[in-house]
């Protein structure tokens, strides 16, 4: 996927418009039968949405990380300006936030700022907590 070549910040793979989703398949598809082409095209788009998605979450990472401090330092560079806003817009969201926040990773880890994790809605201490506990690494 040619990132360089995005014109706007869609945060999954679904969110793509289809035919942007299959324009890396177009040239593919001519030199083989439809049962081939068919078959093949799925294994490409789930290849390309599991890629997409792991890039998006690490520029999201950088994002976090870096946000508070440096402002868009964690943008990069091939990357236009509209895409990344659109990408900043959505992660900005509630909903996105809450989404985020309610995750187990998430609540494994600390923020940028040494902040605790998140407990879980249910009030449980997730098994990690117990063992940083135990070792006194965490009050």
């Amino acid at each position: 996927m040619m990132y360089s070549a995005l014109d706007g910040g869609h945060p999954t793979f679904t969110h793509f418009p289809t035919e942007k989703q299959v324009r890396g398949f177009v040239g593919l598809r001519v030199q083989l039968e439809f049962d081939e082409a068919l078959f093949i095209y799925h294994h490409f788009v789930h290849k390309v949405m599991d890629n997409y998605g792991k890039q998006i979450h690490e520029w999201k990472k950088k994002w976090e990380i870096n946000k508070r401090f440096q402002g868009d330092a964690a943008k990069p560079v091939f990357v236009i300006e509209a895409v990344w806003t659109g990408l900043k817009a959505y992660w900005n969201l509630p909903c996105s936030v809450r989404t985020y926040n309610n995750c187990s990773a998430a609540r494994l880890t600390s923020d940028g700022e040494g902040n605790l994790p998140l407990p879980h809605t249910s009030g449980q201490i997730p098994h990690a907590w117990v063992v940083l506990m135990m070792f006194g690494m965490i009050n």
